[in-house]
């Protein structure tokens, strides 16, 4: 179920091209997932910069999970530990 979620959210990278691009070229593109704040990624190519928003994410996904947040519901996929009651 991981997997499917990260392969939804990454359906709703956003990637712009950076306005600095000549003056820093391994930024030449910024990623972000609006559903997932926080999430962003950079890179020289398109490709480069959606492996890193992948990563950014997956690293953004263990951050909350261990501090207890929730995490946005993306295309019916929600992966929020659900409390277990003793």
């Amino acid at each position: 179920m991981l997997t499917q979620y990260i392969e939804a959210a990454l359906r709703y990278i956003e990637i712009e091209e950076s306005e600095d691009g000549d003056e820093f070229p391994d930024q030449r593109f910024i990623g972000t997932i609006p559903p997932c704040r926080g999430v962003i990624g950079i890179g020289a190519t398109r490709e480069d910069c959606i492996a890193d928003t992948r990563e950014s994410l997956e690293s953004w996904i263990l951050v909350s999970v261990r501090n207890g947040l929730d995490l946005p519901t993306i295309d019916a996929i929600d992966i929020n530990p659900v409390p277990v009651t003793v």
